[in-house]
């Protein structure tokens, strides 16, 4: 694959200027970097901003640290990854309508394109120059797919996307969005949206440790809540009512980053950028914990 990245971009002048010291500086004073993505929660639903789930960490953080009273938010969960990676308004990088190529006729429009352009440097790649090492965990939903090599993948593409050519340069360009090639070092979750957030072993796994297929782990007993209804109908619903032994998104998720953390030997300072998919639908979780909200909410409205 070619290397199409090129680092630097005027929108990124202040955070290079932020991050770039002398290379002595670098592995000494530049401080460790995490960035938590939490998918689709709206501010007031933390603890520290006066929601009623129960968010003991993340008040901690915001106590010890700096809350926001005005910010700007963009409302779905690609946009607001889009900007988070690039800095730039989620339209100026393929992601205007929130989709993820979702509509056929939209993916030749560039504001619509849903995977991001080459030229504009992510913050995985800036801080990767800066010195950093760079990890990911949890959900890219940024555009690029696995279509190398897998014809039933390939097929299954052209199908739902008949006014657009898949081509060998498509398809390379597709696999140069993923993680791995944006910047990031170490990259352990999922490239798409909706999935089930339960998976027991009988499940096929569709977690990627860089551009492989992960081994999961399965330690861990869950009874699982797993039921969304929409339109009359039940999605989602392979888990609901099960307890058996099962990867969990969130718990494995944080599991894997602090791995990471601990796996980080070298000198260089790290940056961590931690996307979970939770509260994004499927609405799932153990048992036991949407039932404490259940009963608070029945002892409310009572």
């Amino acid at each position: 694959m070619r290397n199409l990245i090129k680092i630097g971009s005027i929108p990124f002048l202040a955070a290079l200027l932020f991050v770039q010291c002398s290379k002595e500086e670098t592995k000494t004073k530049q401080p460790n970097v995490m960035l938590i993505m939490v998918d689709d929660m709206g501010y007031s639903d933390l603890g520290c901003y006066g929601g009623e789930i129960e968010t003991p960490n993340l008040d901690k953080l915001a106590k010890e640290g700096m809350r926001f009273a005005n910010f700007y938010n963009n409302g779905r969960c690609s946009p607001t990854r889009a900007s988070l990676m690039t800095g730039h308004d989620s339209g100026d990088v393929g992601f205007g309508a929130g989709t993820l190529g979702g509509y056929d006729h939209e993916m030749k429009i560039p504001a619509y394109r849903a995977r991001l352009p080459y030229h504009i440097p992510t913050i995985a790649e800036l801080m990767k120059e800066a010195g950093y090492s760079t990890m990911m965990v949890g959900k890219w939903h940024l555009g690029g797919s696995l279509l190398i090599g897998n014809n039933a993948q390939q097929e299954k593409w052209k199908n739902n996307h008949p006014r657009w050519k898949l081509t060998k340069e498509e398809i390379e360009a597709d696999y140069n969005a993923l993680p791995m090639q944006r910047g990031f070092e170490k990259y352990f979750g999922i490239l798409e949206a909706e999935n089930n957030c339960f998976l027991t072993p009988e499940d096929e796994s569709i977690y990627l440790e860089g551009n492989d297929k992960a081994q999961l782990s399965f330690e861990k007993t869950y009874a699982m809540t797993c039921v969304v209804k929409k339109n009359g109908q039940k999605h989602y619903k392979t888990c609901e009512n099960k307890e058996a032994k099962a990867f969990y998104a969130t718990d494995g998720e944080t599991d894997r980053a602090i791995e990471m953390i601990k796996e980080h030997k070298s000198g260089n300072p790290f940056f961590l950028y931690l996307a979970y998919r939770a509260p994004h639908l499927p609405l799932q979780a153990p048992h036991e914990l949407v039932e404490k909200y259940v009963v608070l909410r029945e002892y409310v409205e009572s």
